[in-house]
């Protein structure tokens, strides 16, 4: 199951883009009341778009989201879905690959 870090967020919107671990870059929505935070690993079908259960490996939790976009590279995944239009709802953390 493919795994990854949450890189950039907007609350407002329940959007998030996560950073996997083969460099690409998903873009899901929260269908659930779960928080997602930067950093969080989160672990799931992140490679394919549709609706699905994903586990927050940080926090041990499963919650409902839909991924928006699959497959993208930064500058996409920054764009996805509108999801981050509003700078002042933009939250974006850059990560080194370790």
């Amino acid at each position: 199951m493919p795994k990854g870090t949450v890189c950039i967020l907007n609350h407002n919107r329940g959007m998030y883009a996560v950073e996997l671990s083969d460099g690409s870059y998903s873009v899901f929505e929260l269908l659930d009341t779960n928080e997602i935070n930067l950093e969080d690993v989160i672990s799931g079908p992140l490679d394919e778009e549709g609706s699905c259960t994903l586990s927050n490996l940080t926090e041990n939790e499963a919650f409902e989201a839909m991924i928006q976009n699959a497959g993208l590279n930064l500058a996409l995944a920054k764009k996805g879905q509108c999801l981050f239009n509003c700078k002042n709802d933009l939250y974006f953390m850059n990560f080194i690959a370790s």
